[in-house]
């Protein structure tokens, strides 16, 4: 885990942007895409691909959420509940309509899965960003491989509709059956749908096995990875190590951890 850097400045508080849901849309039985909206989204920054917001949801019993009171320092919150906070993708930005699209996947339980399953047109959430590290594109890279689970998802398709059609992608996603295949349609794309069908030790465990045995494509490219913090770690070490890529060729994000709640969004394996 890396530790903050004495010299990094306390970033302000970020500001929270009231909105609205205004459609909810099954993509597959485990993965709902919510689109928000509203005036507030106006000057909205267009987010680069796999960027996130920080959403704020209503406590059960609220009808809208609370939002941190801006004159406190970051990380207080007074005298009241702590914040309902998530990190998701930024799936679509439609910054003349006001709308952005936000895709969720339904896993397990708690308090995100069971506000994505409710979500009703109506409904109020606050949130913020965009944040995290923005993905820059190679313009002389010959490949891309995307690899990860239900989660990164979301993040894969804003790659997918910023990378030419003219470069080849390879795609590894573990996913829990059959039902949860996105309709991904353009050129020089092959995806490798892993199914787990039934339980594995460890979310992630068929994906490690599978980069295990692929071969890097050849050729100058870059791997793009999200999944649970333990495998990620894992294969990327097995990309640095079997696939002798530069690290700067490769960007690793572990989006959740195995026991853990709302884990935190920066770990990059990089320490």
């Amino acid at each position: 885990m890396t530790a903050p850097r004495a010299d990094r400045p306390d970033r302000p508080r970020p500001r929270f942007r009231t909105v609205e849901i205004r459609r909810v849309t099954e993509l597959t039985p485990r993965m709902v895409r919510v689109t928000v909206g509203g005036p507030e989204l106006e000057g909205f920054e267009q987010p680069a691909p796999t960027q996130h917001i920080k959403l704020i949801l209503p406590h059960p019993g609220q009808d809208r959420p609370v939002i941190p009171d801006p004159s406190l320092p970051k990380g207080s919150f007074g005298d009241g509940p702590r914040p309902l906070m998530r990190t998701y993708t930024i799936r679509r930005l439609d910054v003349a309509g006001s709308e952005m699209d936000i895709d969720v996947a339904i896993h397990g339980e708690g308090a995100a899965t069971e506000w994505a399953s409710q979500a009703k047109p109506g409904g109020k959430v606050a949130l913020a960003g965009p944040g995290g590290r923005p993905y820059t594109l190679d313009p002389s890279s010959d490949w891309y491989v995307m690899a990860g689970d239900e989660s990164a998802l979301p993040a894969m398709g804003t790659l997918l509709d910023a990378i030419p059609t003219s470069v080849p992608i390879r795609i590894y996603v573990e996913v829990a059956d059959a039902t949860e295949h996105l309709d991904w349609n353009r050129p020089n794309l092959h995806v490798a749908w892993i199914e787990r069908e039934t339980a594995t030790p460890l979310a992630g465990a068929l994906l490690e096995a599978a980069l295990a045995q692929a071969e890097a494509p050849a050729g100058k490219g870059h791997v793009w990875l999200a999944c649970e913090a333990s495998i990620m770690r894992r294969i990327r070490a097995h990309l640095l190590g079997g696939w002798h890529l530069d690290p700067s060729a490769i960007v690793t994000r572990g989006y959740w951890k195995e026991g853990e709640v709302n884990y935190r969004d920066g770990d990059y394996g990089e320490d």
